[in-house]
């Protein structure tokens, strides 16, 4: 990104005056009346009113990636909903432990750890990790909502002070769910790289805290008089990103389809490249897994070849070790 001089008195390009007046096109108006309504419709199904409700299994299988259907519950609209996601930017990457809960269709359990430390737990142990997570959430909104004015990067400072003995605070996915509770409040920035990148842009020295970068950014956004999802596409669309950054896709927003990405393939035989070419398949060698339409999103496709691939590796490796000892 070029070193572009934001400019607060009015007249340069990218300056609040110029944020306004770009959000004031048809476009973006429209834009933010979309924002509006999957906002709405998303605090139906998961606002803190909604969440207070929930108990027993209904809890667990309404907040967690399940066994039952994973397109309703909260992780996967805020992760893999098509909608939410190109809107609100994107959280996806990496494994389900991330969320802290999650049902491990391999092992037929629920499961919370780390890909290399992985806990079972049984429905009753899962559902009282998800009533405290639940908590978590709803006492993380009380807090915010009752709070009081936040106008400055001092007052962010000390709404995080009453927020950070919450565990998982500065989680991505938690930060996505006060945003979208909070749109005032909190820009739709995630990642820390991200993050760093718009503060810089801004001239502002950014907080060592994700939390209150994303208030530092909404300041800004507020100071335009624009919606900060607003203010974030429009920043993407006219800033974006460099072609020496390599964002994970937890840190962007921005609409990234001008990018485009190449795909190599190949097979290990003749005999597969016969197989393939008579059927009009391609063969990925990858014959553990099974069937792969028995996973309903690519997360879950991508922690069963975690578990297969890299946690049995591992455990080979720690029994061979083991044996030599």
């Amino acid at each position: 990104m070029s070193n572009i001089q934001i400019s607060e008195n009015g007249s340069g390009k990218y300056s609040p005056e110029w944020f306004y007046s770009e959000s004031q096109t048809p476009e973006w108006i429209s834009f933010a009346h979309k924002a509006d309504e999957l906002r709405e419709n998303f605090i139906n199904l998961f606002g803190i009113k909604r969440l207070k409700s929930l108990s027993g299994k209904d809890l667990l299988t309404s907040l967690f990636y399940n066994d039952e259907g994973t397109k309703t519950n909260l992780c996967y609209r805020l992760e893999m909903d098509k909608d939410i996601r190109e809107v609100f930017g994107s959280i996806s990457g990496g494994a389900a432990y991330k969320f802290g809960l999650f049902y491990h269709k391999k092992n037929q359990s629920w499961t919370c750890g780390s890909p290399l430390k992985p806990v079972l737990l049984t429905e009753t142990e899962a559902i009282q990790k998800a009533d405290e997570m639940r908590n978590d959430l709803v006492e993380g909104a009380e807090i915010i909502s009752s709070f009081g004015p936040l106008d400055s990067e001092e007052d962010y400072e000390q709404l995080y002070k009453q927020l950070e003995h919450i565990p998982g605070i500065n989680m991505v996915w938690r930060m996505k769910y006060y945003q979208m509770l909070f749109p005032a409040l909190f820009a739709p920035f995630y990642g820390q790289d991200i993050q760093l990148r718009v503060l810089h842009f801004l001239n502002q020295k950014p907080s060592d805290i994700p939390f209150i970068r994303m208030g530092q950014i909404s300041l800004y956004a507020r100071k335009c008089n624009v919606p900060g999802v607003v203010f974030a596409h429009i920043y993407g669309k006219n800033v974006g990103y460099t072609n020496d950054t390599n964002d994970s896709d937890t840190n962007t927003l921005s609409d990234k389809k001008h990018k485009t990405h190449y795909w190599m393939y190949t097979v290990f035989d003749d005999k597969s490249w016969n197989e393939c070419q008579q059927k009009g398949i391609m063969v990925l060698g990858m014959d553990d897994i099974g069937d792969y339409s028995q996973f309903a999103s690519k997360e879950a496709l991508r922690q069963e070849l975690i578990d297969v691939y890299i946690v049995a590796q591992l455990s080979r490796q720690k029994s061979k070790i083991f044996i030599m000892n």
